[in-house]
């Protein structure tokens, strides 16, 4: 065991604790992981940057906002995992400048409950999954590309905004269970699993009879969903597409 002497704690501007309680002289422990800001500040270098890419944020902070800059380079986009498996922060505010997202930015950010990035009209794959508070993102007015799975698993998402894309790529909401509401005015087609299991999802706005292809299970258990269809333009039904 440690003596009183041995837990003194040196506090910086952030203090990162981690903690094995143990009952009874023995049980197989669990380290828990707590941090300490002073004064709101992050941990120091919490931004890594590489030719205008965020690759990784690794801070603590609950409400984060991007600046435009870091280092003296513009920010453009948001790499690949840079946010991935964060369990500290809940908002995220990224400046105009940055037009892309890469996969597996954000997923499975636990705490992650709403994101503004107005100037992003590129999502990659699996950008979001399995953030389960997310609630709302905002982007662009406009997207040029969102990929596949990108909000899979998002279970507190209630709407979603997918102006500009004409190809509704595979699994994109998929077990969106609270998706109530999907604006996609431009869709063309409808992939595999886009969004299977949306059990709440009642409106999903789009021009039915300029839809060409739906993919399988794309619309499978969406129990709510009580459309009544003219597809006009349908040349491909996918398996289960409605199941």
């Amino acid at each position: 065991g440690l003596d009183r002497e041995d837990m003194n704690i040196s506090i910086t501007e952030t203090t990162m604790l981690l903690a094995i309680a143990v009952r009874n002289g023995y049980v197989p422990s669990t380290v828990s992981e707590a941090v300490y800001t002073i004064g709101g500040k992050d941990i120091a270098d919490a931004f890594t940057v590489e030719n205008g890419v965020l690759v990784q944020y690794c801070g603590v902070r609950r409400q984060l906002t991007v600046p435009e800059a870091i280092d003296g380079e513009q920010i453009t986009a948001i790499g690949a995992e840079a946010f991935k498996g964060n369990h500290f922060t809940e908002q995220v505010i990224l400046p105009d400048t940055v037009t892309v997202i890469g996969d597996r930015a954000f997923s499975g950010c636990a705490l992650l409950h709403a994101v503004h990035a107005a100037g992003v009209t590129a999502i990659g794959e699996e950008a979001f999954s399995c953030c389960a508070l997310l609630e709302s993102v905002t982007t662009a007015s406009v997207l040029e590309t969102v990929g596949a799975e990108a909000f899979a698993g998002c279970v507190s998402l209630t709407a979603l905004d997918l102006t500009g894309i004409t190809n509704i790529p595979e699994g994109v909401c998929k077990s969106c269970g609270a998706l109530q509401t999907v604006y996609a005015p431009d869709a063309r087609t409808l992939g595999d699993s886009a969004f299977l299991n949306c059990a709440a999802l009642t409106a999903l706005t789009c021009r039915w009879t300029a839809v060409t292809a739906i993919g399988n299970s794309a619309m499978s258990g969406c129990s709510a969903w009580a459309g009544n269809l003219r597809l006009d333009a349908l040349e491909t039904l996918g398996e289960g597409a409605f199941s």
